[in-house]
């Protein structure tokens, strides 16, 4: 999955569950999230290896993707979608 020098998928799950937990209401792109979501070391990462931590995220029922219609994706918590605080785990 990951190769020498890029992070490893389960770093990344934490990262991205940390931010939601900080940031409940948070939602943003692929790319957003590469740029803010992240730990410094992490940020500007390789886009292919955070959407394979968003996928695993999805099939755990941690994050949603929507797509807004307009050809653009966003990402967010189960928080945003039911306004209701969840205790978020990695």
């Amino acid at each position: 999955m990951s190769t020498s020098g890029e992070p490893a998928q389960d770093v990344l799950l934490q990262d991205i569950l940390q931010y939601l937990k900080s940031h409940p209401q948070a939602k943003d792109s692929l790319e957003g999230i590469a740029e803010w979501w992240l730990s410094p070391p992490l940020r500007h990462g390789d886009h292919e290896e955070i959407r394979k931590a968003l996928d695993l995220l999805m099939a755990r029922g941690e994050v949603i993707r929507v797509n807004l219609g307009n050809g653009q994706i966003v990402y967010h918590g189960l928080e945003h979608a039911s306004g209701k605080h969840r205790t978020i785990k990695p």
